[in-house]
């Protein structure tokens, strides 16, 4: 064997020895993170269900930003991946910067489901528009809000009054019907 190719080979061991050595390393730290972190959910759990000022903040692939805040909130105890929310405030921030603010005295998010369901007095403001309604769902997977149960919307120029309204955050659209099929309440703003 030459001289180059028996310190190749050498080099190429020495290499693999590198490599699984570090790969046991890694394997090793996240494995005792993935302990440490269920440890630490289980101890919560256990002490209590209840949070106090929740936040949690998700970015979908678009750009668009989630920032729901809440008071407090806590595990509901037949679906441990709901969570009640008291006086919830969700901030989102379009791609292009545009801010959509939705307040509520209750809601559920499924943690699971990457979903809320927004109850009991909602209002979202976006630019000069504001829309009330009794319940909001907001899917983040889809960037899709809806809203319905006696739905009030306020704009620069006119007010509604319809059932259900469906909003497309990506591309901006927005769809307003009633369940009935009639034709939707518009008055004259003023």
């Amino acid at each position: 064997m030459s001289y180059k190719t028996l310190t190749q080979v050498l080099l190429f061991i020495i290499l693999l020895i590198i490599l699984f050595y570090y790969y046991n390393k890694i394997y090793e730290f996240q494995n005792f993170n993935n302990q440490e972190e269920l440890k630490l959910n289980s101890e919560n759990l256990n002490e209590s269900t209840e949070l106090k000022n929740v936040t949690y903040e998700t970015k979908a692939l678009d750009g668009t930003q989630y920032l729901i805040s809440s008071k407090s909130g806590e595990f509901l105890s037949k679906k441990k991946n709901t969570v009640f929310l008291k006086d919830v405030t969700i901030l989102i921030t379009l791609s292009n910067n545009d801010e959509i603010i939705l307040v509520s005295k209750k809601g559920l998010y499924d943690i699971e489901n990457n979903f809320i369901n927004l109850l009991d007095e909602v209002r979202m403001n976006y630019l000069d528009h504001v829309v009330e309604s009794e319940k909001f769902d907001i899917f983040f997977s889809k960037n899709l809000i809806e809203a319905y149960d006696n739905l009030r919307y306020e704009g620069p120029n006119y007010k509604l009054i319809a059932d259900k309204s469906i909003i497309d955050l990506v591309n901006r659209d927005i769809k307003i019907f009633m369940f009935d099929n009639s034709k939707v309440k518009i008055l004259k703003a003023g």
